[in-house]
Formats: C-alpha cells, sequence, structure tokens
C-alpha cells in the first residue's frame, strides 16, 4: 500500500479526476460512505444516536456532510456544525450539504466553538475540519472547535487526518484533535506513522474511495506492509521443500551494538532466526562480541573494530568482505550515535548495495543526513521500522 505526502495525493485525485473521468463529487460521496462503514463496524448500533460531526470549509468537510447523511440513513441522529462561511463552500461540498438541508438533517452554519452546546450524551464525534492541505496552528473558529470536540467524553473518528496535525512532517504545531479512530482515505499520509502526530490518529483505518490507486503509474514517499497481509505473509512464510536446508532461506546480517547496549542485537538475532532466516551472524563490536555469543546459541557473530565502546569506520572492510554471503541487513539496534559510529552507516547506506532494514540508530543516524539514500539502486530498497504497530515502511 502507497504512503504519500499531500501533494502527491492531490496529484492523485486531480489525475482520476481529469484523466480517468472519476468526478470529485462522487470520489467525496464514497469517501463518507467509507467513513460511514467504518463507524458501523467499530462503534456498534447507531439507531437512534446523537452524533456530532465537525466541518470545515474545505473538501474534508464536505466528506464530513456524506458522513452525517450516511449515519442518519443507519438510524442515527447527526448534527453538522459548520465552521466557516458557507457560501465560500467548493461546488462538491456545497452540493453534498445541499442534500444533507433537503433531508431535514440539522446544519449549524457558521457556528460559534466558544458557545457550542453539545447534547451530553452524543455517542461519537466527527472530525471533518482540516483536510491534508492543511499546515500551520489552526486558526479560529478552527481551533476552538478542536478544543471544544478533545473535551467530548465520546469517541471520535477523524477523516483523513486529525485535524491539526501536519500530514507530510508528524508535527503538531498547536491543538490537534485526538482521535480514537482515524481513517485515512485512499492510501496512508506519511504523517500519520510520524511522532508526535502519530499519538493523536489512534486506531488507524485506510478506505478506498473507489479507484485502484496503485494502478497509477505515480510516484510516492514508500510503501506500508502490516504482518496481517496475506501475501507479504506467504512470501515469508511460504511452503518449504523437504530436501531444504538453512542454506536455501536467506543469511541476514545484524549490525547492532555497543558497550552497554547486549540485549538490542540478541533479540534482533532471535527474532530473524524464528522468523525464518537460515543463517544469522550479528557483526558487533568486539568488545562486546564475547557476552553477545555467551547469550546465542544457533545465531553467529563476527567482531569489528571499535573505540570508545562502539563500531567505528575501520570496521568498514570486514563489513564489505562479509556483505556477499548476507541475504540482507539489519542495522541499527543499540549502535549508539557515536560520530563514527554515524559515520560508519551513513557510509554503508550509500555503498552497501543489498536489502537493508533500518531501525533504531540505524534512523538516527540516516535522519543526520538523509542524502546518503541518493544512490542507492532501486533493487535494493530499505525497509524503515518507526515503531508503528508491527507496520514496516518501505521507502
Amino acid at each position: 500500500m502507497r504512503i504519500v505526502t499531500s501533494e502527491q495525493m492531490r496529484e492523485y485525485d486531480r489525475y482520476v479526476i481529469e484523466q480517468v473521468g472519476l468526478p470529485g463529487a462522487v470520489l467525496m460521496e464514497n469517501a463518507g460512505a467509507a467513513v460511514a462503514q467504518v463507524i458501523a463496524q467499530t462503534h456498534g448500533a447507531l439507531a437512534g444516536a446523537p452524533v456530532a460531526l465537525f466541518c470545515g470549509g474545505g473538501n474534508n468537510g464536505g466528506d464530513g456532510f456524506v458522513v452525517a447523511r450516511r449515519l442518519a440513513l443507519l438510524g442515527a441522529h447527526p448534527t453538522v456544525y459548520l465552521f466557516g462561511k458557507e457560501e465560500s463552500l467548493k461546488a462538491d461540498a456545497a452540493t453534498h450539504l445541499q442534500v444533507l438541508r433537503r433531508m431535514g438533517l440539522p446544519v449549524v452554519a457558521g457556528a460559534d466553538p466558544h458557545q457550542l452546546v453539545i447534547d451530553p450524551n452524543t455517542a461519537l464525534a466527527v472530525d471533518a475540519l482540516l483536510g491534508t492541505g492543511s499546515k500551520g496552528a489552526p486558526r479560529e473558529p478552527i481551533r476552538g472547535a478542536i478544543v471544544t470536540m478533545n473535551r467530548l467524553a465520546c469517541p471520535i473518528y477523524a477523516v483523513d487526518i486529525p485535524s491539526g496535525i501536519d500530514s507530510d512532517t508528524g508535527a503538531v504545531p498547536a491543538e490537534a484533535v485526538r482521535a480514537t479512530h482515524t481513517i485515512t482515505l485512499a492510501c496512508p499520509k506519511m504523517g500519520l506513522f510520524l511522532f508526535p502526530a502519530a499519538d493523536y490518529v489512534g486506531q488507524l483505518h485506510v478506505s478506498d474511495i473507489g479507484f485502484c490507486w496503485d494502478a497509477l503509474e505515480l510516484p510516492s514517499t514508500g510503501r506500508l506492509f502490516s504482518p496481517q497481509t496475506s501475501s507479504v505473509a506467504a512470501t515469508i512464510c511460504g511452503p518449504r521443500h523437504p530436501n531444504a536446508n538453512k542454506g536455501h532461506f536467506g543469511h541476514v546480517a545484524v549490525l547492532a551494538g555497543s558497550q552497554g547496549m547486549v540485549g538490542a542485537p540478541a533479540l534482533v538475532a532471535r527474532a530473524a532466526q524464528r522468523a525464518g532466516a537460515g543463517l544469522v551472524t550479528v557483526l558487533t563490536p568486539r568488545c562486546i562480541q564475547p557476552v553477545l555469543a555467551a547469550k546465542l546459541d544457533e545465531q553467529m557473530t563476527l567482531p569489528l573494530a571499535d573505540g570508545e565502546g562502539a563500531l567505528n569506520e575501520e570496521a568498514l572492510p570486514d563489513i564489505l568482505r562479509f556483505a556477499p554471503k548476507a541475504t540482507l541487513f539489519c542495522i541499527g539496534p543499540g549502535l549508539t550515535t557515536h560520530p563514527q559510529t554515524v559515520a560508519l552507516v551513513q557510509h554503508l547506506l550509500g555503498v552497501l548495495h543489498k536489502p537493508i532494514v533500518l531501525d533504531a540508530d540505524g534512523l538516527n543516524a540516516l535522519a543526520q543526513n538523509p542524502e546518503c539514500l541518493r544512490d542507492r539502486p532501486e533493487e535494493a530498497p530499505p525497509l524503515f521500522l518507526p515503531h508503528t504497530q508491527g507496520r514496516l515502511l518501505d521507502f
């Protein structure tokens, strides 16, 4: 599944509307229906339930209008609070608002968040205030609406992203909605996986809105893999021939560890073996290799040059000599951010043309110089592990 920036998602939408011919109003209808479906699946009975929908003046608000109508069809009692000028709504959103009015559903236009009185029995709230294009701290009346929503004693469902977070960087410059569930539309957005925004997402759902986005030959920032994805699981844990041996199932090289951090490489080595790797070798500082070897059973170790308890650049030749034996590298657990270790990792990311799983201090080293990935070949993409509920980010 693709992970996209806000600009990439806008380009996807533009392409589908202008080139494929799927109208924006239809995409908005599909988006609202997808959100309502997740609400029905996760919340339970909606008959007679009061629902508060906080809608902004953009397309995100238009999605919220559709959610209100769809929830009403399921028996809920929605009230829409529109924070913004009705006359400024774009055509697609205005169309769906008019449908709401013709159905007789309550709409409070130009709502003042500081004077708002929400039914204390409200079963759930829907955040449709700000979309992926929003940047910086929310301004009034949106800021006040976010504060009011966060005070409600009920679950909050965010449409696409929680309002107030940056969908590209994960920044939270001021107030932001603390969602119980976030239903992101078409493709997950980068900022949903980056902290501090990731703390505001709650349970993440990715919902289709009526088009096969993977069919588009357009760029994306990365891909998301879930351990529950059957195709990924089949690739990792497929059937094995009875006459196979450990050499048929890959050799994982784990570049990890430093003085005082022996547990991390040991955990990774055992996990790689239990996940199905035929061979595992931990490449680790010479100063901790004896202790690490004593902690391991079937996994091997390779001592490397170190200084001040951490790997240094003198380890590079031994790593490169070992590299042809490895199927892939895991780099980072317990390495520390010692300057010489950081320099070693950055160098390896540029010259080690093997698949790399980058974790922990490997990510810290990359953050100091992202350009070191520029010359990596497409056939050896890195996998980032930013500790996001078991998902993998493939860039």
